[in-house]
C-alpha cells in the first residue's frame, strides 16, 4: 500500500472520481485493517488507540455538548449518561458518549452498538453477519452492571454491489 499512495493521492486530488468507482478500484482502503495500517503509516500512530485516547481527552467535553440537546434527544441522552454515575469506568464513559453522540447526531445508538448475553451468542452471530458498521457487546448472563464484558466486537464491512442491484458483504 505504501508505494501507491502517491498515485492514489494523485488519483483522488486530480480525477476526483466517486466513492463507487474509487472502492472498485481500491477495496483495501475500505477494509478495517487496512485502514488501520495505512493510518499508521501515513501518521506511525496507531488508529484505535489514539481513538480512544483522544475519545477520553474530550469525554468531559463531549459529554457537556451532548447533555445540553434539548428536547426527545436530550431526554435520551440523559438517560444513556446516568449509567456513568451508576458504574463510572473508562469502558462505561466511552458507551455512554459514543451512544449520546449518536443520539445527538439524531441516529439509533441501538443499531450502532448491540448487546447480546453469552446464552445469546447464536443471534449475535446472525445479526453480526449481516451488519456493515457497528459494535458488538457480548455480557455473562446475570453479569452485572459493573462487570467488564466477555467479548466486544467492531465490525466494519464494506458493502458490494453483485451487479444484480444487491449488495453483498466482501
Amino acid at each position: 500500500m505504501d508505494k501507491t499512495f502517491a498515485y492514489r493521492r494523485k488519483e483522488v486530488v486530480v480525477d476526483m472520481p466517486s466513492i463507487a468507482e474509487f472502492q472498485s478500484r481500491w477495496p483495501a482502503l475500505f477494509a478495517e485493517s487496512e485502514i488501520s495500517a495505512e493510518f499508521t503509516r501515513i501518521t506511525t500512530i496507531p488508529l484505535m488507540s489514539k481513538f480512544m485516547s483522544e475519545l477520553d481527552h474530550h469525554s468531559a467535553k463531549l459529554s457537556r455538548v451532548c447533555l445540553k440537546k434539548g428536547g426527545v434527544a436530550g431526554r435520551k441522552i440523559a438517560e444513556i449518561m446516568a449509567s456513568i454515575n451508576e458504574n463510572d469506568t473508562i469502558a462505561t464513559r466511552r458507551a455512554c458518549n459514543l451512544k449520546s453522540l449518536a443520539v445527538y447526531l439524531n441516529e439509533d445508538p441501538e443499531k450502532l452498538i448491540k448487546e447480546y448475553l453469552d446464552v445469546n451468542f447464536d443471534n449475535a452471530q446472525s445479526e453480526l453477519d449481516m451488519t456493515a458498521l457497528g459494535i458488538y457487546v457480548i455480557k455473562h448472563e446475570g453479569a452485572d452492571a459493573s462487570d467488564p464484558p466477555e467479548d466486544v466486537t467492531r465490525v466494519l464491512k464494506s458493502l458490494n454491489n453483485d451487479g444484480n442491484g444487491n449488495n453483498k458483504h466482501l
